[in-house]
């Protein structure tokens, strides 16, 4: 029985240190995200200096929090048959998580990458190519891990491929006939705003809720989280929404908890995956039946060690995190 199993996009973020003169060379405004093609994603990754390859996506990352946690985890997304793949792959099996897609080996797909491109003034400048992760569609579902997953974990941003949303009902159907629990996590206020004719449904058949408070504004239509948490414990079984430094409110249907940041472990570095690595505590807190306030405050914990760090797999000893 796995203690998770996550849906979303399976990718590399390449980081390298550029200046000016490289954002002009390949007109790329400066600070925006420009999208690629793949000859044109290849040739900006043989171009970079020193390029840093860092395996992302929230779910995955979520995945390695649980895995980190002594938790099972398992992990649905897609990749080609490439180095990116092939690297992506890699650090599927150095985090225990399990993963059975077959890669895509037919002539032109590439795997899902982000650049991103930092110049001396510390602005970052995105570059992004979302290659095979675009097809994810219900074949690429491992129906098994899904029957046998306690938390079915839905991530927003899988939402841009385009048959995601089709992907996430129909996990959600084979959680639910299995009596295992539906998460939604919208990844990102864009995705409620691009995608209500998909998130709208999701949010029906989804029994817990993961979101920040923009998220949680937006999806229950109100101005404050003093009004968003009470309609947020109408509509779902549980959840959480996280307040950056004022820590997160966990609910279910009885009590809402606010639960405290918890301290980083050293100095931050990155604030990019404290939501992956909140969801990943916090999930493992329920799947051991942690009473809520324990599940947030380990969710925390984890978001905390996240951020002292570049990339959001854990590097930190989150077993540790139980005991203290």
């Amino acid at each position: 029985m796995f203690d998770f199993c996550g849906i979303g996009n399976a990718c590399i973020d390449i980081i390298a240190k550029v200046d000016d003169g490289f954002l002009l060379h390949w007109d790329f405004p400066k600070s925006i995200c420009t999208y690629l093609e793949l000859p044109r994603a290849d040739a900006l990754e043989a171009a970079l200096p020193s390029p840093v390859y860092i395996p992302g996506g929230c779910s995955a990352n979520t995945a390695a929090c649980v895995t980190a946690l002594g938790g099972s985890a398992a992990f649905i997304g897609k990749v080609a048959a490439d180095s990116i793949g092939a690297l992506f792959l890699e650090d599927m099996k150095k985090n225990d998580i399990h993963y059975t897609g077959v890669p895509d080996a037919s002539a032109g797909a590439g795997s899902t990458r982000i650049f991103a491109l930092i110049t001396p003034d510390s602005e970052r400048t995105f570059a992004s190519y979302y290659g095979v992760q675009e097809q994810l569609s219900p074949a690429d579902l491992d129906e098994d891990a899904i029957k046998n997953a306690r938390y079915m974990y839905l991530d927003g941003y899988a939402l841009n491929s385009k048959r995601g949303g089709e992907a996430f009902l129909k996990a959600a159907e084979i959680a639910h006939a299995a009596g295992n629990k539906v998460v939604f996590s919208p990844s990102d206020l864009s995705i409620l705003q691009k995608y209500g004719d998909v998130t709208d449904p999701l949010a029906r058949v989804s029994d817990i809720v993961l979101c920040n408070e923009q998220e949680a504004l937006y999806l229950t239509g109100t101005g404050t989280l003093e009004s968003a948490l009470p309609a947020l414990q109408g509509a779902f079984e549980t959840g959480a929404v996280t307040v950056g430094a004022r820590g997160a409110y966990a609910f279910d249907k009885s009590a809402v908890y606010h639960v405290p940041s918890a301290d980083p472990p050293g100095l931050v570095v990155d604030t990019n995956g404290a939501g992956d690595g909140f969801a990943g505590g916090f999930l493992f807190g329920l799947s051991r039946r942690y009473p809520l306030p324990r599940a947030a405050a380990l969710g925390n914990r984890c978001a905390a060690a996240i951020i002292t760090h570049a990339g959001a797999r854990p590097v930190h000893d989150f077993k540790s995190f139980l005991t203290d």
